[in-house]
């Protein structure tokens, strides 16, 4: 390991603990590290597009939007193949958090589009595609892509939370039924993904199952519409309870 990424990795892991300001200066100084690090391995480009992904990641932490996106289209260049779909994220959180959403769905959308077997990242560009257009009210475009994510990923959790997130659009749209078939569709998809006999698979359906917001959610939409959740009977005489 080059004495430069020995560094720039003990700067990064030295940040654990600190808060405000003094966080902030550390991340820089882990950054400038990084930056030399890319430096020292300008002869492997996949290193140093490693290197400069972390620079990008911590100048966009330490809140230098400007520096940050210019890293993050330097890791395009260096490495499109690898690591073009996390580099195109990261240029659309940039821009979603400095509340630029058409651009951010833009970076987004080109994610999914150059890179549709990018694997995480691409799933992570889909969820938040599904999240600008769910804010924006546009209930059928975020569904597709929530949908997508849910039928291409193989996280447990992942799935979970994708369905979940369809679920929400139904209840914004007022159809409950849509949404409970939504939440019914949601059980089967993880039942398969649990399937074949991997202990640890079954444990992270399982897991995912129970951390799903649907249920309450749907729940609570049916009290609102005064009917009464599936499965839970009212007393037949409720002035004569015991």
């Amino acid at each position: 390991m080059l004495p430069q990424v020995r560094e720039a990795r003990a700067l990064e892991g030295a940040l654990k603990g600190l808060k405000g300001e003094k966080r902030r200066e550390a991340q820089l100084e882990a950054a400038r590290a990084w930056a030399k690090a890319a430096e020292a391995l300008k002869d492997d480009p996949g290193g140093a597009a490693r290197a400069v992904m972390r620079e990008a990641i911590l100048l966009g932490l330490a809140g230098e939007g400007k520096d940050a996106e210019a890293a993050w289209q330097r890791v395009l260049q260096l490495d499109p193949d690898r690591l073009g779909a996390r580099a195109l994220v990261g240029l659309g959180d940039l821009a979603r958090r400095a509340r630029k959403t058409g651009k951010a769905l833009e970076f987004y959308q080109e994610a999914v589009k150059r890179f549709p077997k990018g694997g995480a990242p691409v799933q992570q560009a889909l969820l938040w595609v599904g999240k600008l257009h769910m804010k924006a009210g546009r209930m059928d475009k975020a569904r597709e892509a929530f949908l997508q994510v849910a039928r291409i990923t193989t996280s447990a959790g992942r799935m979970a939370y994708a369905y979940d997130l369809v679920v929400r659009t139904w209840l914004r749209q007022g159809d409950l039924e849509k949404a409970k078939a939504a939440y019914e569709e949601a059980k089967d998809a993880l039942a398969r993904l649990g399937r074949g006999g991997d202990k640890r698979k079954a444990k992270a359906v399982a897991r995912a199952l129970a951390g799903m917001r649907s249920p309450a959610r749907i729940e609570r939409a049916l009290r609102a519409a005064g009917k009464k959740p599936a499965g839970k009977e009212a007393p037949k005489n409720p002035e004569r309870r015991p």
